[in-house]
């Protein structure tokens, strides 16, 4: 077979609360704390964005 036969979709089980990166960046830009709210998915160290 030659192309693309399947495709699949992946979401990193590591979250990163957005307060955390507003507390490190609010003296930046404080006008983010209206949306520094819930939690962002990271990936982890072994994850990259082209082989997952």
């Amino acid at each position: 077979m030659i192309g693309i036969t399947s495709y699949g979709d992946y979401l990193p089980r590591l979250r990163l609360d957005r307060m955390a990166i507003f507390q490190a960046m609010g003296w930046f830009a404080p006008a983010i704390m209206m949306v520094a709210q819930g939690e962002r998915s990271m990936r982890n160290w072994d994850e990259d964005s082209i082989t997952m």
